[in-house]
């Protein structure tokens, strides 16, 4: 009977340390600019950030409404690390300012995450 606690334990255990392990299933970091990003209208931003996944990239997101940023790219390779750039062109119109911009991940398995960044505009 004893062993068979101990048996049951150890999978209850096992269980849990699984079942935890996804907590951070996507990493992204923002590799380019580094520092405070600091604009002038009309002006472009090139980003270039760094995502893993445990599961698999399926696509990747940028969204800023005041800056008409809004950007979608889905990928069928599943990459599980990739370095994604793009240059963002802002506004000749936008007001000066800070703006909070999203880079959104997808993944296969649904845990997608959100990072935000933040942007002056001088």
């Amino acid at each position: 009977m004893k062993k068979i606690l101990n048996i049951s334990t150890i999978i209850l255990l096992s269980l849990f340390i699984i079942s935890c392990g996804n907590d951070d299933s996507v990493d992204i970091d923002v590799k380019e600019p580094t520092g405070d990003i600091r604009l002038e209208a009309g002006e472009t931003l090139d980003l270039i950030v760094e995502i893993n996944s445990n599961s698999g990239i399926t696509a990747v997101a940028i969204s800023q409404n005041d800056l008409a940023i809004d950007t979608v790219q889905s990928f069928s390779n599943n990459l599980l690390m990739m370095n994604y750039s793009i240059s963002l062109s802002i506004p000749d119109d936008v007001e000066e300012g800070k703006y909070e911009m999203s880079i959104i991940v997808d993944t296969i398995d649904g845990d997608g995450k959100t990072e935000t960044v933040d942007i002056e505009i001088e």
